[in-house]
């Protein structure tokens, strides 16, 4: 990790939250409605990693490897959204 991405991510420690929250609508270009300071860190911090170093790989995101596509279970059947699909 380059040097100035791991600064800013070490200064985003010491953020009081109302300054995370700005940071956090600066990096993803919208507002959060968190108020929980340890996930608008992790967040934010993840975020500048992926546009520092090119986001994620195919492999990385929902839909890219084994993890399927929004609206199927497991075993390749599309549910209807209701817990327990899974268990069908």
């Amino acid at each position: 990790m380059e040097t100035t991405v791991r600064k800013e991510i070490e200064a985003l420690r010491h953020m009081p939250v109302g300054q995370l929250r700005k940071r956090y609508a600066e990096v993803f270009g919208e507002e959060t409605r968190s108020h929980h300071k340890h996930f608008l860190f992790r967040r934010i911090a993840w975020r500048i990693q992926a546009l520092a170093e090119g986001g994620l790989s195919e492999r990385g995101t929902v839909g890219g490897g084994q993890w399927g596509t929004a609206g199927t279970v497991g075993d390749g059947t599309v549910g209807d959204g209701t817990v327990g699909d899974s268990l069908k």
